[in-house]
């Protein structure tokens, strides 16, 4: 596996086969009554959604970035200026910046954000693979990838508001999955043992080995693992975080990206699909995997829930068209930002527009 652009997860195979699926509809409907993308069992797939087709609707309730300027709610300030602003997080007072330099010895720059708007650096490391903020907001994690190949990755724990870094530790080949105001999940690599998942209690400094798979996903929130075998495979197994051990369920040809508020819904996306932009969004039962509702199309990676009813993610159309779209729990869509002529590369599969969404 290879990871994606942007958050540093693994979720495409060179060459790997796509299966239809075949999904249904049944989850109750929300209020703006968006124009439907939904397939309902034994209907045809749908066409590639379009947001210059779709209905106008209000712009995303949650933080997010145009350019160099940061929208939440009634409050728009402008950012410090980068050529790509990767990730963006919400924390407990504010938010976090993740920019990227390419020209640059040390090309990435974390930000931390007030409410007012103003900045405090917290890093310029030379090269940052990903990023967490815990479920209150009060922690934020990163890696440092240093050494030949990027093989020594430190970690750090920081508390956004104060700047101040919290702990610090060394690994080989590692990745953040999430962050607590005592742990931190990751994978990594150890002598002997291709990848493993590992939870480090920072303030004891204390490693507990969770399971010998690949972590795809962690929600601490919720309690849940997404885990991937150490050979390739067309399925993900969904466990107890902190006993994973105890198997949620499993899923096939798509794996769960990201949970609702709740608990209730997740959305999933393709396990494999060798693209900068997936096919499908899914909509299914946060415990079970059900497959509900899906999005498809030319579509971002990344997709986040705005309240326990409705997600956003992006989409161009094959005319080119970009937008962000907010989609209910039956795959109804609307528009939610303005549109961009953005030129459709068939190698790239999707476009997107200068929009950047939270994370979290």
């Amino acid at each position: 596996m290879h990871d994606r652009p942007r958050t540093g997860r693994a979720v495409a195979l060179v060459g790997a086969a796509l299966a239809a699926l075949t999904l249904g509809g049944t989850a109750p409907a929300v209020s703006g009554q968006p124009a439907s993308t939904a397939t309902a069992a034994g209907q045809a797939a749908p066409a590639h959604v379009d947001p210059a087709s779709l209905p106008r609707g209000a712009d995303p309730r949650i933080a997010y970035l145009v350019g160099h300027r940061l929208h939440d709610g009634n409050r728009s300030f402008r950012v410090a200026k980068a050529p790509n602003h990767i990730d963006l997080w919400e924390t407990a007072h504010g938010y976090v910046v993740v920019d990227n330099f390419p020209r640059r010895e040390r090309s990435f720059r974390i930000t931390a954000i007030n409410g007012s708007g103003e900045r405090r650096v917290l890093a310029r490391p030379r090269f940052s693979t990903s990023s967490a903020v815990s479920p209150r907001g009060h922690r934020f994690a990163w890696v440092t990838n240093t050494g030949d190949l990027g093989t020594r990755s430190v970690i750090r724990v920081a508390n956004p508001h104060t700047g101040r870094v919290l702990a610090k530790r060394v690994f080989r080949n590692a990745d953040v999955l999430a962050v607590t105001d005592k742990r931190v999940v990751l994978t990594r690599s150890v002598e002997g043992d291709p990848t493993v998942t590992t939870m480090w209690n920072y303030r004891r400094d204390v490693l507990r080995q969770l399971n010998t798979q690949y972590g795809l996903e962690a929600d601490a929130r919720h309690n849940l693992l997404v885990s991937a075998g150490r050979t390739p495979s067309q399925c993900v197994r969904v466990s107890r975080l902190w006993h994973p051990e105890k198997r949620v369920y499993r899923s096939c040809r798509i794996r769960p990206h990201t949970w609702s508020r709740d608990g209730r819904r997740s959305l999933a996306t393709n396990i494999y699909f060798d693209m900068p932009g997936t096919d499908r969004w899914v909509v299914t039962a946060g415990r079970t995997g059900k497959r509900l509702a899906r999005v498809t199309g030319r579509l971002s990676w990344d997709a986040t829930w705005e309240d326990n009813h409705h997600f956003l993610t992006q989409a161009q159309s094959d005319g080119g068209k970009s937008a962000v779209i907010r989609c209910d729990l039956r795959a109804r869509c609307e528009r939610a930002s303005r549109l961009w002529n953005r030129e459709v590369d068939e190698d790239q599969y999707f476009v997107g527009p200068p929009v950047l969404l939270a994370n979290n």
